[in-house]
């Protein structure tokens, strides 16, 4: 654990430049979204649009982390073999070697696009935001490394995670309504971190906001059928999503692809 964690506290050009490829992320899409106001129909439409995106990014963000188990499997084997650690304990150490990079620079993300983006002035909602985008992606990184514990090559994870991520897409609830989705698709709901983030941010942002045409925040999450009081649920439930897609991929980790590498 400390051995992988290493690798950022001695390479400060590296963790400097993720920390600024953060930070510059999120000055080009605070721009295009940039004071969004309380309007209209029109800026109703633009805060879903860039909760969508938030998630989505987040997902594109922390897409390499598909390669970190088949790059690494055939050596692991090898040191597993040899018995100088245990399947478990490497995959706890991926876990944590990166984990205050990820939450750090997701946050920095975050925080400039929220004031950029001229989102719920309250500071309650501000930190309920940063509370969200954090567990979000304490699920994605879960999501991602079940992904990469299942495939035996970067190629293998990379096609899983395109099939996977579509799915997860499709039933956010941005693109057609929970209530309305294809028989047989509901369930997907459930094991989708994408529609738990975006029922999220919905609710922090545009529970009890008024708009200057007459309607409200509320009237917004009517007609993308998400319930009001749903964020004491949402929250806790993305992050007991993220232990889950960890406990699966430890699982599978230490089961999976164990003779690569070993072959005589």
């Amino acid at each position: 654990t400390w051995r992988l964690a290493l690798v950022h506290t001695r390479n400060p050009v590296r963790t400097g430049s993720e920390l600024l490829i953060k930070f510059a992320s999120g000055l080009l899409l605070g721009y295009f979204f940039w004071q969004i106001g309380t309007a209209d129909q029109v800026a109703a439409r633009t805060r879903v649009g860039l909760f969508f995106w938030i998630c989505l990014n987040g997902t594109i963000a922390l897409h390499h982390v598909l390669a970190v188990f088949p790059a690494t499997k055939a050596l692991v084997n090898r040191e597993v073999a040899n018995q100088m650690y245990s399947y478990s304990s490497y995959y706890v150490a991926q876990n944590i070697a990166d984990i205050i990079l990820q939450h750090l620079g997701h946050t920095l993300f975050v925080s400039v696009v929220y004031w950029m983006a001229g989102l719920h002035s309250g500071w309650e909602n501000f930190l309920t935001f940063i509370a969200i985008s954090n567990a979000l992606v304490w699920a994605i990184v879960g999501f991602m490394l079940l992904i990469s514990s299942l495939s035996q090559s970067v190629e293998g994870a990379q096609i899983t995670a395109t099939l996977s991520i579509l799915l997860c897409v499709l039933v956010t609830g941005f693109y057609v309504n929970s209530d309305k989705l294809p028989i047989g698709c509901a369930w997907a709901q459930w094991i989708s971190y994408m529609r738990w983030g975006f029922v999220s941010f919905m609710v922090n942002d545009l529970k009890g906001l008024k708009f200057d045409a007459g309607f409200t925040g509320d009237d917004v999450l009517t007609q993308y059928a998400i319930d009001a009081e749903q964020l004491n649920f949402t929250v806790p439930f993305l992050f007991a999503l993220g232990c889950c897609y960890r406990t699966l991929g430890m699982v599978v980790f230490s089961r999976a692809h164990t003779r690569l590498g070993l072959e005589l």
